[in-house]
């Protein structure tokens, strides 16, 4: 069943409220921010940026904006998806051949499951972006080190969907892992998604795919069935930095 007041748009509504009253807290509209001003320093160290994104959630725009900014401070972004690490274990490959944009999700979701259960960690699936952090550590060092950090280059590893993933992180890369969680209202999300199934399978009817729709959101925002399942809600709120897109919180 759908949820009559979705946790995210809830939770981000409060979020913006306290921004407006503390300041404490980075709320940034991607489609009005202007370019942010270049800091100058003589360090750049290695960074993990962590991105936080409920499904259906168009990503595109800030992760080409993300990458622009970090080239024009100095850094090489690298971008690593753990839907496609998930792909390459195997017995997994089936993964990439999916056609369908619900079946693809659904099945990404399943797989993510069944590693953390066989692996016995909640962040089991965060973790294959280790493997990939180390491949491009040798790379970009004389000796093939993998423990030498890859200064001026940001790893961003999309996306997180559950607090213990986020916490692996920053166990690790301390300060140098940043979680930036991506906002879009949930009418959005569903319609951004229904557009996808469709064109997927080649359906002119996105409408038709409404409640498959609104059922995957549910339960990558809060699996309930699977105690290591999506958990979406517990890890977006714990981030550094908010992004938004889509339409202004006065009109949602």
């Amino acid at each position: 069943t759908t949820c009559l007041v979705d946790p995210l748009d809830s939770y981000m509504h409060n979020v913006l409220n306290l921004s407006h009253a503390t300041g404490s807290i980075y709320v940034i509209d991607v489609e009005s921010s202007e370019a942010v001003q270049t800091a100058v320093s003589i360090y750049y160290p290695e960074l993990v940026l962590c991105l936080c994104a409920a499904v259906g959630t168009d990503t595109t725009n800030v992760s080409e904006a993300l990458a622009s900014e970090l080239l024009a401070v100095g850094y090489t972004p690298i971008l690593v998806r753990l839907s496609a690490l998930m792909a390459q274990i195997p017995g997994l490959e089936y993964l990439s051949e999916i056609k369908g944009e619900d079946d693809r999700i659904r099945e990404s979701m399943s797989a993510g499951n069944d590693i953390r259960r066989i692996i016995g960690q909640a962040d089991a699936v965060a973790r294959l972006a280790l493997a990939e952090i180390h491949q491009h550590r040798a790379r970009l060092n004389e000796s093939d080190d993998v423990t030498v950090p890859a200064e001026r280059h940001c790893f961003i590893v999309s996306s997180l969907k559950r607090d213990e993933e986020l916490q692996m992180f920053r166990k690790l890369f301390g300060q140098r892992a940043l979680l930036v969680s991506i906002y879009e209202p949930r009418e959005q999300r569903v319609e951004n998604l229904c557009r996808k199934i469709a064109s997927s399978k080649n359906s002119s009817d996105p409408d038709a795919h409404k409640q498959i729709a609104e059922d995957l959101i549910d339960t990558d925002q809060k699996e309930r069935s699977d105690s290591l399942g999506q958990r979406l809600e517990d890890v977006f709120q714990r981030a550094d930095v908010f992004l938004k897109v889509g339409t202004s919180f006065r009109e949602d």
